[in-house]
């Protein structure tokens, strides 16, 4: 059985909005201790940037997505060939498709 895309797509979401959560509730619990050495200090400021980045993750997902579809379109829109064959066929149905109007009555400006 083949899914598709859209199918494919939401179970992925669904996968990493698992993981995500599962993240996001271990942080919660973990920093609702309270420090008081240099040593747990300095965890902690670990513990406010790994808490932050979590928080965060999904931002930075969906901006790293954007991202490599706009380079992806950019990419395809620099390599893109010329047809000349294609090119040739295009202007041929356009003529046939004025002459056609034309045979109709309908004018073209």
């Amino acid at each position: 059985m083949a899914f598709l895309r859209w199918q494919i797509f939401t179970i992925y979401g669904v996968v990493l909005l698992s993981i995500w959560l599962a993240a996001l509730q271990a942080t919660v619990t973990t920093t609702t201790t309270t420090t008081t050495t240099e040593e747990e200090t300095t965890s902690g400021f670990a513990a406010v940037v790994v808490k932050l980045s979590i928080q965060w993750a999904p931002l930075w997902g969906i901006l790293m997505l954007g991202f490599y579809s706009v380079s992806w379109i950019a990419y395809g829109v620099v390599t893109l060939r010329d047809n000349p064959d294609s090119a040739k066929e295009l202007e041929q149905q356009v003529k046939e498709a004025r002459a056609e109007m034309k045979r109709r009555g309908i004018i073209l400006t």
